[in-house]
């Protein structure tokens, strides 16, 4: 059977020779359009690890830049930039610190005096005479160690010490990255951010642990800071109130 009897019984089949049909079929292959390649994204982790410029960088850190070379970062905080929250949170709880930990050694200290006068007391061979006074003096311990036991209950002083410690730390590594800036080190936005980072956590640690004890939840940040320009694995609560 030839090929035009063939095409006469098949209806399927083209009437075109097997060369043509091969022809004709490549030149619409080679007309069918084909999409557009994917373009990389320009937001990926690379895109983080671009250096800085320093005018960048000290508006990242809540910093003016420096006036002159001797200027500390201290006097460069800005009103409302992350430096100057940083530095509000660190003063807010050392004071606090200091001030319950006053407290605690001025109560103690009232402690023992009642305890001394109760002795002197004991001793007096007319105790019924001083009834007003012995009473007024258990009322007034009573007291005192009330509110001595509700301090230690509540982990005061050591929950705010290991907070300003914490704070301080990264105080620390924020001026450590503006003196690296200042000598034209290489900073990207990823050690900025960790910086944030280490920060949030530090006060998510200080809201989740009060007012009971100090758990720490660890929050790994390196940081490209020091004169050696290795990272620098910055510790947590935890690990900074060993040091």
């Amino acid at each position: 059977m030839d090929e035009e009897t063939a095409t006469e019984t098949d209806p399927l089949l083209s009437k075109h020779p097997a060369a043509t049909r091969r022809r004709v079929d490549a030149s619409i292959s080679d007309n069918i359009p084909i999409s557009p390649q994917p373009t990389p994204n320009n937001n990926g982790p690379d895109a983080d690890s671009e250096p800085l410029s320093r005018q960048e960088i000290y508006t990242l850190l809540g910093m003016a830049p420096p006036t002159a070379n001797n200027t500390t970062p201290r006097h460069l905080e800005s009103a409302h930039g992350f430096y100057s929250q940083l530095l509000k949170a660190e003063r807010r709880a050392a004071r606090q610190y200091r001030l319950y930990d006053a407290a605690v050694i001025f109560l103690m200290i009232i402690q023992l005096c009642i305890s001394a006068v109760f002795v002197v007391l004991g001793s007096l061979p007319n105790l019924d005479r001083h009834h007003v006074a012995v009473a007024s003096l258990g009322a007034i311990g009573t007291v005192v160690a009330g509110m001595l036991a509700l301090m230690r209950g509540q982990g005061l002083p050591n929950r705010l010490r290991m907070e300003r410690d914490a704070l301080r730390r990264v105080v620390f590594e924020t001026e450590e990255l503006y003196w690296d800036a200042r000598a034209d080190r290489d900073i990207d936005f990823g050690d900025i951010e960790r910086l944030r980072d280490a920060f949030v956590a530090v006060v998510e640690d200080a809201r989740k642990n009060h007012p009971d004890v100090w758990t720490h939840s660890p929050v790994p940040v390196r940081i490209k800071t020091g004169l050696s320009g290795k990272g620098m694995q910055m510790p947590g609560a935890a690990q900074i109130a060993k040091l």
